[in-house]
């Protein structure tokens, strides 16, 4: 495979029957490395970076990072997942295991939270393996940042999907909050060829691994939505 490889993914995330995104992003991939971006925040990046067990976020702003291990956050998910019995948690372990495939349309779940994917076969074999490690570490790194709902169900539906050799085009989300149910479209368009941009979106992201000043998690946070607010 050569080095100048890659591809990206664009996203649109739509709630119910909304004609209009409320999220989009641009995810760049080269040599197994994911750049993620938030169309609401160019100037923030999430690198995830399995060769080197780290996911970095980037902002050429403020010209800071932070860095954590993907492999450590994956087994504070999994230990959750080992003590969810008899816990409020052990509702979104069983629906995890509830898998079902069919016509290359992946469904996961059950009424409490659903997961629906339809996928394709990729250009290149490689892209693969590439999407699901960044998928699956984005799973556990938001689960783990925001305490939210566990990514049981999300990690089983990555799985299966790479287990058909292929990427999703959409995912649905189904979660029951109260007595109705919130859905959530994902609508994924890969185009297999990186743009001169785009590269040199990925040369800026390598330049702040080496040059940003590295802070914690919540620094981060604080300085990168202070100006956000700021803006407003």
């Amino acid at each position: 495979m050569a080095q100048s490889e890659g591809f990206r993914v664009e996203t649109d995330v739509f709630v119910g029957d909304e004609p209009a995104p409320v999220f989009q992003s641009l995810t760049l991939f080269e040599n197994g490395i994911a750049y993620d971006y938030s169309r609401d925040d160019d100037a923030t990046c999430t690198i995830v970076d399995p060769q080197h067990d780290r996911i970095v976020l980037v902002n050429s702003q403020h010209q800071i990072r932070t860095e954590l291990s993907i492999n450590e956050i994956a087994q504070l998910i999994e230990t959750a997942r080992t003590q969810a019995a008899g816990t409020s948690l052990a509702v979104f372990l069983i629906g995890a295991g509830k898998i079902e495939v069919v016509d290359g349309i992946v469904t996961v779940g059950d009424d409490n939270l659903r997961y629906v994917a339809k996928t394709s076969k990729p250009n290149e074999p490689y892209a693969v393996q590439w999407y699901r490690t960044f998928a699956d570490a984005m799973a556990n790194f938001n689960a783990w940042a925001s305490g939210g709902t566990p990514p049981f169900a999300r990690l089983a539906l990555n799985g299966a999907v790479a287990d058909l050799g292929s990427i999703p085009v959409e995912i649905r989300r189904d979660i029951k909050a109260g007595k109705t149910q919130v859905q959530h479209t994902s609508r994924l368009r890969t185009t297999w060829l990186l743009s001169k941009t785009d590269r040199a979106r990925i040369a800026q992201a390598q330049k702040g691994l080496v040059t940003y000043t590295p802070v914690d998690l919540a620094t981060f946070h604080n300085r990168v939505q202070a100006k956000q607010v700021a803006n407003k």
